[in-house]
């Protein structure tokens, strides 16, 4: 009989990181933000760059860049709704500060996410998204 004890995969950040919230948090805001190297060298000269880099400056970096790739356009619906189901985590809570609706959303059936996106597309350019979250958990 064979005793050896199989060790379940685990993703490599897990180990690495001796995982607690925070990486973890850190972790899919990254994944959801840097799209190719070109962002994800350029963190890690900032990074690199920063006498004081820890979790907080990373997504704070990580917020701003999310607001400049928004910034006069619109997510598509396949994003919308990642996000969308991604906020059960307060994903959208950290990677955005932007305009909210100037329309109360949360008056409508906003567990809705396609009435939201319907919305969200009938906006000014200039107006963009935020945390919805906020506005359909009341």
């Amino acid at each position: 009989m064979n005793n050896t004890y199989e060790q379940p995969c685990y993703d490599y950040a897990y180990d690495l990181l001796e995982i607690d919230k925070k990486a973890v948090d850190l972790r899919r805001a990254i994944e959801l933000t840097i799209n190719n190297n070109d962002e994800l060298n350029t963190l890690l000269l900032k990074c690199m760059s920063s006498m004081y880099t820890n979790s907080m400056f990373i997504l704070n970096y990580l917020t701003e860049l999310r607001s400049q790739k928004l910034y006069g356009s619109k997510l598509s619906l396949d994003e919308f709704l990642s996000l969308y189901e991604e906020d059960k985590n307060n994903a959208l809570t950290r990677l955005f500060r932007c305009i909210v609706f100037n329309k109360d959303i949360s008056l409508l059936e906003i567990d809705n996410p396609f009435l939201i996106y319907e919305l969200y597309c009938n906006e000014k350019p200039d107006i963009y998204f935020y945390d919805f979250v906020r506005l359909y958990r009341k």
